[in-house]
């Protein structure tokens, strides 16, 4: 009887889990639309953060506590995976451009520093976006 209550809490938990992604999705779509495109920011960019957007809101129902342990589910969980990857960092990249054009003092950001700025951003957003 206890391994069933573990396995209908974690099943909670893990759909808690899913809500929680689904919320913080919807805040990084709005901020992202919200936020005014950059001049350094491409049309095909904006593509690619839609597509995987709309990947990652098909797939985010269709896994489940129970799915994980089958192949189909691991599967699924590794493309929502990429997913969320891709979306964590166009958002990084776009919001650490706007946020340097904003600051732009005529001083130009080194190349590192501007790429350090997007990694940690984009791993920010990554932890949350992830299943791991």
């Amino acid at each position: 009887m206890e391994s069933r209550t573990k396995i209908l809490k974690e099943d909670q938990l893990f759909d808690k889990n899913i809500n929680r992604k689904d919320r913080l999705l919807r805040i990084y779509i709005i901020i992202f639309s919200i936020v005014p495109k950059s001049n350094h920011i491409s049309k095909q960019l904006n593509i690619v953060f839609l597509i995987a957007t709309i990947f990652y809101w098909i797939l985010l129902p269709k896994v489940s506590y129970s799915s994980v342990s089958t192949v189909t589910g691991k599967r699924i969980l590794e493309a929502l995976n990429v997913c969320g990857v891709t979306v964590s960092c166009v958002f990084s990249y776009s919001t650490v451009s706007y946020l340097i054009g904003l600051l732009d003092t005529g001083d130009s950001t080194g190349l590192l520093y501007f790429w350090l700025e997007v990694l940690v951003l984009g791993s920010i957003m990554g932890k949350s976006l992830l299943f791991l």
